[in-house]
C-alpha cells in the first residue's frame, strides 16, 4: 500500500470520528436546551400541594376520636382551608401561585383533642406529611380539692385513689395528677379513705374542681361540734366555781 493510500484512509477515519464527536455534541446541546427549557416551564408552573395526618399519639381506645382537622395555609395576605376527615386522608391546595415556589409559607392543623400544628415549611409541590399528638391534658390531667363542707375545710393527708392511680391530698387538700394516655379515659372510678359524695370523676374537669365528702359526714362534723361545746361549757363551769 502506498504512502498516499495510507494518509487518505487515516483522513477518512478522522473525519468520521469527528462526525460521530460532532453529533454527539449537538445531541448534548439539544438535551441541556431541553432541559433548560423545561425547568423555566415548570418554574412558572402553579404548585399543588397535598398535606396528610399521621397519628403519633399512644394508643387510647376509651378517647373520643377527632370528627375532622381543619387545615389551614397562609400565602401572604391569601388564607386557604380544607378539612380532613380523618388520619390518612389528606388535604389538597390546588393553583398555588409560582411566586410562592420554593419559599416559606405557614401552616396550621386544628382538630378537636389533638395539639394544634403551627409550622413553617419550604413550598413544594407533591405531599407534606405531618405528625399528629393528641392533647394528653384535655382527659388525663386531674385537678381538685377534696373539701369537708360541713366543716368548711378542706381535707389534707387523705388517701385516694383516682383511676389507675393512688394518691394522697396535699397540704390544702390538693390533687393534682396527669393519667397516663394509654390509661385515660372519659370518666374514673374516685375512692378515698372517708366516703365521698361522688364515686366517679367525669372529664374533662375545671382547676377549681371540688370533691365533697359524703352527707354521713355532717353526722360526724356535728357530733364534734356538740362535744366541742359540751368540753367548753364544762371548762367555763369549772372557772365559776
Amino acid at each position: 500500500m502506498s504512502l498516499l493510500s495510507i494518509l487518505s484512509t487515516n483522513s477518512n477515519k478522522d473525519q468520521a470520528a469527528n462526525g460521530k464527536k460532532r453529533k454527539w455534541i449537538i445531541s448534548a446541546v439539544i438535551l441541556a436546551v431541553v432541559v433548560a427549557a423545561f425547568c423555566v416551564w415548570k418554574s412558572f408552573q402553579p404548585r399543588h400541594l397535598a398535606v396528610v395526618l399521621i397519628e403519633q399519639s399512644e394508643k387510647a381506645d376509651q378517647l373520643p376520636s377527632p370528627k375532622e382537622f381543619i387545615a389551614t395555609l397562609y400565602l401572604g395576605n391569601e388564607v386557604r382551608r380544607d378539612t380532613i376527615k380523618s388520619f390518612g386522608n389528606e388535604a389538597y391546595f390546588g393553583e398555588i401561585d409560582k411566586t410562592y415556589a420554593d419559599k416559606k409559607v405557614r401552616l396550621t392543623i386544628q382538630g378537636d383533642h389533638y395539639l394544634t400544628i403551627d409550622t413553617t415549611f419550604v413550598l413544594t409541590a407533591g405531599t407534606l406529611k405531618i405528625g399528629m399528638q393528641r392533647n394528653a391534658e384535655e382527659y388525663g390531667r386531674i385537678r381538685f380539692h377534696l373539701w369537708d363542707p360541713y366543716k368548711g375545710e378542706m381535707i389534707p393527708g387523705c388517701k385516694m385513689k383516682v383511676g389507675p392511680m393512688d394518691v394522697t391530698t396535699g397540704s390544702q387538700g390538693e390533687v393534682d395528677i396527669l393519667i397516663p394516655l394509654s390509661q385515660q379515659a372519659k370518666q374514673y372510678n374516685l375512692s378515698a379513705d372517708i366516703p365521698l359524695a361522688d364515686s366517679i370523676f367525669v372529664m374533662p374537669c375545671t382547676e377549681d374542681h371540688f370533691v365533697c365528702v359524703h352527707p354521713s359526714m355532717a353526722k360526724e362534723a356535728k357530733k364534734a361540734i356538740q362535744e366541742e361545746l359540751h368540753d367548753i361549757i364544762e371548762h367555763d363551769a369549772k372557772l365559776r366555781r
